[in-house]
């Protein structure tokens, strides 16, 4: 238990006292909900790809808001990532959107929402309230927000803030494989590796 065990069970094995070791355990673990899931870096060299780096790099130097629009949600996550891992001003990562009033001061962290369809009328208020007080203040903190539908779609989505969605009019692209399939032997013998 010195060295992070968190209990031990002595031979021979009791089923009874196992499962309450176990359930113990469990019960002690304290859940994180400020961490950044650990994702992987963009894989390709295609054209598309080089060009899309380069603009993230652009971007990784600005404090600005930022919109992705990408059809899948992993493709979103691992750019978003990137951003992170490229900005000038490390900051710790927050998943958690909460009230406005939770945010007076300004964004003082980094900030990813990977589907901004998914939030309720609140928190699209909140998310709003965010991106332009970020855009008059700066920040310690970046906000990146995506969603897997192109502009169009959203723009017909009742359940979203018209405000809101005119964000998605600049929105960074992120391509589906399908516009790089040039790609596709790096990304196999990336994930078999």
């Amino acid at each position: 238990t010195r060295y992070g065990a968190f209990d031990f069970v002595e031979k021979p094995l009791s089923t009874a006292k196992l499962l309450r070791t176990v359930k113990s355990a469990l019960a002690s673990q304290q859940p994180q909900t400020e961490v950044m899931v650990e994702v992987e870096q963009p894989v390709g060299n295609s054209q598309i790809m080089q060009n899309l780096r380069q603009t993230m790099q652009n971007l990784a130097q600005d404090t600005r808001s930022i919109f992705l629009s990408g059809d899948q949600t992993l493709d979103n996550q691992i750019w978003a990532n990137y951003l992170f891992q490229h900005q000038s001003v490390k900051t710790p990562i927050n998943l958690k959107l909460g009230r406005s009033e939770d945010y007076h001061v300004g964004l003082v962290q980094n900030m990813f929402i990977d589907e901004v369809t998914e939030l309720s009328l609140e928190q699209q208020r909140v998310l709003l309230s965010l991106i332009k007080k970020q855009a008059s203040v700066s920040s310690g903190g970046r906000l990146i927000v995506a969603s897997h539908a192109r502009y169009q779609s959203l723009l017909n989505n009742r359940a979203l803030l018209p405000e809101l969605t005119e964000y998605w009019r600049n929105a960074v692209q992120i391509p589906g494989l399908n516009e790089r399939i040039e790609d596709i032997p790096e990304l196999v013998e990336y994930y078999v590796t």
